[in-house]
Parts: structure tokens; C-alpha cells; sequence
């Protein structure tokens, strides 16, 4: 027998049964290994194709403030395309590559939850349009055309009231000359986290008891008590200022949007190609005339589905100096008119005019008037100018001179046969009495 410290014990009495094994440490590892899973479900949706928020670029974090984010690259399997997509490289792309297409019809959709989503890609001279549609429905057409490559851009952002099922299908629409749409990564704007939910959803904070001044340790645990039980301060209201980031982000844009490009090209005889170019897809029409007054307009462009415009003007005059500047409404109904241009069409009025009258005017006076003067009488008349009496022909008399004999004491035959050839046709001639 001895003693265990609490009771005796037989040395002789069978050992006490062995405890059962625990299963203990089986539960435990499959608990554990449960957990992996759960954590590599919520890590996968990161980086299967997306990247965290913290990697976006820097104009589109103001968009995603506030809110949990997922950037989904191009490559993502829950991106289905349709068409002919080929991959694109460059270094400031999201992951180094990207996807584009130029065929009209060739789209890139994608299902997703939450309260916004963005699409980010590049801009450049081989850019074209691109249709957006949220849930089926056209959101907006996209213009990706710019002067200079731009890889980095946010072509389209969209806002949602709440938490919510969506769908964004981009449809590229083919446009002529520059037809290219790329897409670099679509950016989800989820819940808004719990630091910044109270702020986004509007509500009004209720900010902690202000501790008071420092002092000693011992005054700090008085502190410490009170600041888990917050009071309502009447003073919190001017927090809520910073509510008015997040509710901005729905409106399609807070910039003034701009005409640039204007420029007149193509001049004929009676027309010519007016361009210009607008930051966002707008309206467009031309004012024009021979006046900084104008006084005549093209045929408006009434749609928002584009933000390159080009319109041909016709029926216009030769040779003359016209004046003519363009206006474009924008989406958000902002007006915008351009500074006034020129151009001068081809050609002149007045070149026509001297030629066919500087012809025909010396042909007829030339040969009308020679002709007619040479063949009248000077041939014939010229001996008719030895005789002087001619003058009484006005009369119809002529009378024969005294030189003529006319008693018969001589003969007069010869003088006065002179005499009666100077005489003209029709005259009548009187011969003095004799003696």
C-alpha cells in the first residue's frame, strides 16, 4: 500500500486502464485545414486575374475612396469575349499586357457585384469608338481616338446607389481609319469599407468624448472609462462635408469639356470639309457665310454618339472668302462654340467673263469695216477733182463755163467733152445764150 497524496493505493491492484486515444488532434487539423480553404477561396477572386486596390493607378483611386476594389485584368476567365481579341503589350500596362480588337461586333462582357465598375485602356491616333452597355442598356459611346498614345486612361466609370448585380459589355464599333479598342483591366467598386461606410452612406458620425488635456498617469484611466460610451455632439455636423467626394462620382464627369482641332479641307469650287474634335461625345453643327455674321448652319449632328465630327458643306460660290466657326452640345447639356476661321473656296467669278467678250468684239470690227471702205467709190473719182463748178450740183444744174466757145467762131467739141465727163450722173446741163 502508499500513499498518492489522496488515497492509498494497492500495489498489488491491476494499473489503471490506459486512456483512450483522443481524436482530438484530428479535429484539429481538419479544422485547420478547413480554414486554408476558406482563406484561399477569398485570396483566389484577388489574384486570379486581378490585382488589389492598392495596385490601381492614381486616377481612378478618387472613383473606388472609400469602397473595397478589385481591378480585373484583361485576362480573367469571367471576362467572356466575342470576336477577334489579340493580346498587346506595354510596360504601363496593368500586368504589361492588354487586349484589343478592330472589327465592328467584337465584344468583352462581364457579370460582377457591386456598386460601380470602371474600364481602364489606352487612347491614341489608331484609337476608335466603343459602345458601353450596363445591364443591357447604352450607357455611353466611348471615343479612345487622341492626338498623342496615352496608355493609361479611364475610358468609362458608372455608379450604382447600392450594392447591386450588373453586367458591362463592350462593343467595338469599327471605326474608319482608326478602329482599335483595347482593354487593360475593369475596375469593380465594391461595399464601402467599414472606416469610411458612415461618410459614404451620408450618415452623421458620433465622434468620441474629447478626452481632456494630458496630465498625470493617474488621470488617464478616467480618460480611458468614458471614451467607450460616445455621445451625440451637435458640433460632429460639419464632418459630413467630406460626403461630397463619394456622391460626386456618379455624374459622367466633372471637367469642362473642350473643341479642338477645328480645321477646313477639301476646298473645291462650291465646297468644303469642315472637322473638329470634342473631349466628350456631343452634338455638332457649322455656322458659316461670307460674314463674321454667318448667317447659314450645316445640318446638325442631333446624337451623342460621337466625339470626332466631320461635315461637308456645298452649294457655296467660286473664288470667295468665307468665315465659319462650330458648336457642340455635350451629353451633360454643356454648349460649346468654337473661335471664328476661314477659308477661301477654289476658283474665280470673273476669269470667264474677259475672255468671251475680248474675242468677239476685235473679230467683227476688223473685217466688217475694211471691206465696205475699199470697194466704195475712191477708184473711179479721182480725176473728178479738177473741176471746181461740181458745186451747184446741189441744185441739179450745171452750167458751161464761158472758156467753152459756145458762138461757133471755134471748135469747142474737145473742151466741152472734157467738160460733160466731170459733170456727175443726173445733172442737167445749161448752155449760155450765144452773144
Amino acid at each position: 500500500m502508499f500513499w498518492n497524496g489522496s488515497r492509498w493505493i494497492d500495489e498489488r491492484a491491476a494499473p489503471p486502464p490506459a486512456p483512450k486515444p483522443s481524436h482530438r488532434r484530428l479535429r484539429d487539423w481538419v479544422a485547420t485545414g478547413t480554414m486554408g480553404f476558406a482563406l484561399i477561396a477569398l485570396i483566389l477572386p484577388v489574384f486570379g486575374g486581378s490585382a488589389s486596390a492598392g495596385q490601381l493607378p492614381t486616377m481612378i483611386k478618387p472613383f473606388v475612396a472609400g469602397y473595397a476594389a478589385t481591378a480585373v485584368q484583361e485576362s480573367a476567365a469571367r471576362i467572356h469575349y466575342k470576336g477577334t481579341w489579340v493580346g498587346v503589350r506595354y510596360p504601363s500596362y496593368a500586368g504589361g499586357r492588354g487586349l484589343a480588337a478592330t472589327k465592328t461586333g467584337a465584344t468583352a462582357k462581364m457579370s460582377f457585384d457591386g456598386t460601380g465598375i470602371a474600364w481602364l485602356g489606352p487612347v491614341g491616333p489608331t484609337r476608335g469608338r466603343a459602345k458601353v452597355y450596363i445591364d443591357g442598356k447604352l450607357a455611353k459611346t466611348v471615343d479612345t481616338y487622341a492626338k498623342r498614345y496615352d496608355p493609361t486612361n479611364v475610358l468609362f466609370k458608372a455608379a450604382f446607389s447600392k450594392t447591386g448585380h450588373h453586367t458591362i459589355t463592350i462593343a467595338v464599333v469599327g471605326t474608319a481609319g482608326h478602329p482599335t479598342v483595347a482593354i487593360d483591366q475593369l475596375v469593380i467598386r465594391g461595399r464601402a469599407t467599414t472606416t469610411d461606410a458612415a461618410l459614404v452612406k451620408g450618415a452623421r458620425p458620433r465622434p468620441l468624448k474629447p478626452s481632456p488635456t494630458p496630465g498625470p498617469v493617474s488621470t488617464a484611466a478616467p480618460s480611458a472609462a468614458a471614451s467607450p460610451t460616445p455621445t451625440a455632439d451637435p458640433t460632429a455636423a460639419p464632418i459630413t462635408a467630406p460626403t461630397a467626394a463619394p456622391t460626386a462620382t456618379p455624374s459622367a464627369s466633372a471637367t469642362t469639356a473642350t473643341i479642338t482641332n477645328v480645321t477646313a479641307a477639301g476646298m473645291t469650287t462650291d465646297g468644303v470639309t469642315i472637322s473638329w474634335t470634342v473631349s466628350e461625345v456631343a452634338t455638332g453643327q457649322i455656322d458659316f457665310g461670307t460674314t463674321t455674321s454667318y448667317g447659314q448652319q450645316s445640318v446638325a449632328e442631333k446624337t451623342l454618339d460621337y466625339s470626332s465630327h466631320v461635315q461637308t458643306i456645298s452649294s457655296l460660290t467660286p473664288g470667295t472668302a468665307y468665315h465659319y466657326r462650330v458648336r457642340s452640345t455635350t451629353a451633360g447639356g454643356q454648349a460649346l462654340v468654337s473661335g471664328d476661321h476661314s477659308f477661301t473656296t477654289a476658283g474665280s467669278t470673273t476669269t470667264p467673263s474677259p475672255t468671251t467678250t475680248a474675242t468677239a468684239a476685235p473679230t467683227a470690227a476688223p473685217t466688217a469695216v475694211p471691206t465696205a471702205a475699199a470697194t466704195a467709190t475712191p477708184t473711179p473719182r479721182p480725176t473728178a477733182t479738177p473741176a471746181p463748178t461740181i458745186t451747184p450740183v446741189t441744185t441739179g444744174t450745171v452750167t458751161v463755163p464761158s472758156s467753152i466757145d459756145a458762138t461757133g467762131a471755134s471748135d469747142a467739141s474737145a473742151p466741152l467733152a472734157t467738160f460733160l465727163r466731170s459733170v456727175p450722173d443726173g445733172s442737167t446741163v445749161a448752155f449760155r445764150a450765144a452773144g
